[in-house]
């Protein structure tokens, strides 16, 4: 029973420091990437956690209540008056630690789903969740990225 419980707690931790080193390697490339493309940091909208569970409550909250239109735009809103300008790109912490990016920008989105659509691109879990019920158009959220450019 023992070595069990050991080969377990050292496949955990191994876990982890794999996830560790995963994360900091990718923010890493992300740097790099977005200092070729002249690329500055968004405004991050305020959470009262560091891992973004908060910001999922509201998001799920929302959406039970059917009013996720509505709760866009009082975060757009919210980010506008923290900032005193118009935020039409900004971060959101979400769980597990990672950073998404919500953009209202005309420009950002022609590049998304126009120019760049590859560059960015969906998660292979949403295209098979999705494709069934949209089929394999770019007509779904797309993945979120951890830079902006102007």
């Amino acid at each position: 029973m023992l070595p069990v419980l050991t080969l377990s707690l050292y496949a955990g931790i191994a876990f982890l420091v794999y996830q560790i080193v995963s994360l900091i390697l990718q923010y890493r490339r992300q740097v790099i990437k977005a200092r070729e493309l002249g690329c500055k940091r968004a405004p991050s909208l305020p959470c009262a956690d560091p891992f973004g569970i908060q910001n999922t409550v509201l998001l799920i909250k929302a959406d039970g209540q059917k009013r996720m239109p509505e709760y866009q735009i009082e975060r757009f809103e919210e980010m506008c008056h923290r900032f005193g300008r118009v935020c039409h790109t900004y971060e959101v912490k979400m769980p597990p630690g990672k950073t998404h990016f919500v953009t209202f920008e005309p420009e950002n989105l022609k590049a998304i789903l126009a120019t760049q659509f590859k560059d960015f691109g969906l998660p292979q879990n949403r295209i098979l969740d999705f494709k069934p019920m949209l089929g394999p158009g770019i007509v779904r959220q797309t993945n979120s990225m951890t830079w902006r450019c102007c």
